[in-house]
């Protein structure tokens, strides 16, 4: 992996903004994964493990990277070619965002070479992280999750199908109306204290 910096332009470019954020995010560590001169090695298993080193390899950022790779092939952003059945790729546009002051020597065979073959992307098959995690989750899905998700709904049409209790008398939805209390009988005389009886005769 290179230092590499980044124009302000970047972020303005139209090319740029027509890619997901995913794309985006590839195409600047493929500037520190290539060499001096744009090129590099077309693994996906390579560039993963150097751009992302602490994921995963079947994790969704994985295939988000390969998805990635052929976005930016599409857009025209990264050439991908054979040279002695060893898989390269190229930054079309290697000149533009970065400025080599001492380059290395090629040691890595360019696009423009005589024993280039261009790879046709619409001839391999699309990679898509959706698809991807789905196939590979389908069984445990059907066995273990989609199962789950079975007895939960069932178990919510159950509760919405059963009987509710009948109402209390006396509340609301009842059609029984509430007796109503006595008023309790105020004193005769409230403001009057009681009188003592006499005392008895000696």
């Amino acid at each position: 992996m290179r230092i590499r910096s980044i124009k302000p332009e970047f972020w303005r470019s139209e090319d740029i903004a027509a890619l997901d954020w995913d794309a985006r995010l590839v195409f600047i560590g493929l500037w520190s994964y290539v060499d001096d001169n744009g090129v590099g090695r077309d693994d996906e298993r390579i560039i993963c493990a150097e751009l992302f080193a602490l994921d995963d390899p079947l994790s969704e950022p994985s295939v988000r990277a390969q998805a990635a790779l052929n976005t930016l092939s599409r857009h025209g952003l990264i050439t991908r070619y054979s040279v002695d059945g060893r898989r390269y790729l190229h930054i079309v546009t290697w000149d533009k965002h970065q400025k080599i002051n001492r380059p290395s020597e090629p040691r890595l065979p360019l696009p423009t070479c005589d024993d280039a073959e261009i790879r046709n992307l619409l001839s391999e098959p699309s990679v898509s992280p959706h698809n991807i995690l789905r196939a590979g989750t389908g069984e445990q899905g059907n066995r273990g999750t989609g199962e789950q998700g079975k007895k939960r709904l069932v178990h919510r049409l159950r509760r919405r199908t059963r009987p509710s209790p009948p109402p209390h008398p006396g509340s609301p939805s009842s059609g029984t109306p509430t007796p109503a209390k006595r008023p309790s009988k105020p004193p005769s005389n409230p403001g009057r204290k009681p009188s003592s009886s006499p005392a008895a005769p000696p």
